[in-house]
């Protein structure tokens, strides 16, 4: 059990997904996606994972959202996780230092697949 993530890109709706990236237990990663996921659906993201509907479904990331993740990286402010057990939340703020210059080429190449005409997407599942 646990949190397994992954992102990528698809040239249209009807494409196969190109699975690019993949993370493991990143909970701060999964919390700043949460939260936007919820954002995006004109929803408050719930206090924790019970009852949580972002799961198994992709979000769709565009321009100002990969820069705002970057900056988040750069600062290492992503959000914390306030619960999530088995996402790693005991050791997030260093899997945060740990995994920055890998979340950081993410953001290098979804600005680049967007550029192309890409769609940029991210999902998890725990």
């Amino acid at each position: 059990m646990g949190l397994d993530m992954s992102a990528g890109w698809l040239e249209s709706e009807n494409d196969e997904p190109k699975v690019e990236f993949n993370w493991r237990k990143h909970a701060r990663l999964q919390e700043f996606m949460r939260q936007l996921w919820y954002q995006k659906q004109g929803k408050e993201a719930p206090f924790g994972v019970m009852g949580c509907e972002f799961n198994c479904v992709d979000l769709y990331l565009d321009k100002a959202d990969i820069v705002e993740l970057k900056n988040k990286i750069t600062t290492y402010s992503l959000p914390e996780a306030k619960d999530g057990f088995f996402w790693g939340q005991q050791y997030q703020d260093e899997e945060m230092r740990a995994s920055a210059s890998y979340d950081l080429d993410f953001c290098d190449k979804a600005l680049a697949w967007l550029d192309q005409g890409k769609k940029v997407w991210y999902s998890c599942w725990w």
